[in-house]
């Protein structure tokens, strides 16, 4: 299982719509959560 560790600001773009590009480059990494082959661990920035 692959494990990613993504900051605040990229899921809050994934689920608002507010940076396309970015939401377009976690898509895939939310889909293999889904499908359980990714773990994600989510970290707040500052």
């Amino acid at each position: 299982m692959k494990k990613y560790i993504i900051d605040t600001n990229a899921l809050i773009s994934f689920v608002t719509d507010r940076n396309p590009d970015q939401q377009q480059k976690i898509a895939p990494l939310f889909e293999s959560a889904a499908r359980l082959k990714a773990l994600i661990s989510v970290i707040r920035m500052s």
